[in-house]
């Protein structure tokens, strides 16, 4: 039960925050000796994370689809929510598709510890990345939103955090750091929903305490952890991840070569 709980806090800190719940998990997995009967308990504690972003992001959600509908009733000829809607799916397409066809060689990539310290050191190099990025106010757009969703392929291996390089390519093609972070949750919603009907359904497993308890803390702390990314990102300190993501990509190394 309390490694349960500590997996669900680690799950939930590290979805949103820059460095890697795939990665941490797959280390932290190792140390604790979780196998693949566990599958479920991972699964569930992304429903926790869905579960805080739905919230955080419950007004944006609401006004988003709400003006979209107006848009279409009214035939707008903005219909800036209605793009946004269609951006983000542009945005998840080729990370959805390359994660069907290549699902069971990235499944191998979390075995391999050294493999996953490097990818945290990328992950590292890229946010330092963005100390030197100006801050611009473009739009999102077709072209911006397809190279955020082409970046997104590469978080699917464990090490690379998703929102660390959303954020940053969003930043890197002109988005401002708040709406760079809101079009990657946006994008992100829809891929963890998808990704948790999936896993449940080939798990086949039933609910228990130890899983609820998964659930509740990765939603507490996930909703904590978006909170706290907003707060870091109007502050310009983003790039200060990468301070993490170093060393302990130095340490998994170590981990994968010595275990």
């Amino acid at each position: 039960m309390f490694q349960t709980i500590i997996l669900g806090i680690i799950q939930g800190l590290t979805e949103f925050l820059p460095v890697s719940s795939s990665g941490h998990l797959a280390v932290f997995s190792k140390i604790f000796g979780l196998e693949s009967n566990n599958l479920f308990l991972e699964t569930a504690m992304h429903f926790g994370t869905l579960l805080s972003l739905l919230i955080f992001f419950r007004i944006k959600i609401y006004n988003t689809i709400k003006y979209a509908f107006n848009e279409v009733k009214e035939r707008s000829i903005e219909k800036d929510n209605l793009k946004f809607i269609g951006y983000v799916i542009i945005g998840i397409l080729p990370a959805a598709i390359v994660g069907l066809l290549l699902y069971d060689f990235i499944n191998k990539a979390f075995d391999n510890m050294i493999f996953v310290g490097i990818m945290f050191l990328v992950t590292g190099g890229i946010l330092f990345a963005t100390k030197f990025l100006e801050k611009k106010t473009n739009k999102i757009n077709i072209k911006n939103s397809l190279f955020v969703g082409i970046m997104q392929i590469f978080a699917l291996l464990p090490g690379i955090s998703r929102s660390g390089i959303t954020i940053s390519s969003g930043v890197c093609s002109g988005m401002s750091r708040e709406k760079a972070a809101d079009f990657s949750f946006f994008m992100a919603m829809p891929l963890i929903l998808a990704g948790f009907i999936k896993e449940f359904i080939d798990t086949d497993m039933n609910l228990s305490l130890e899983i609820i308890m998964g659930i509740i803390a990765s939603f507490i702390s996930g909703y904590i952890a978006v909170y706290v990314l907003y707060k870091i990102l109007k502050s310009r300190k983003f790039y200060m991840f990468a301070y993490y993501l170093l060393p302990i990509g130095i340490a998994v190394i170590i981990f994968g070569i010595l275990k």
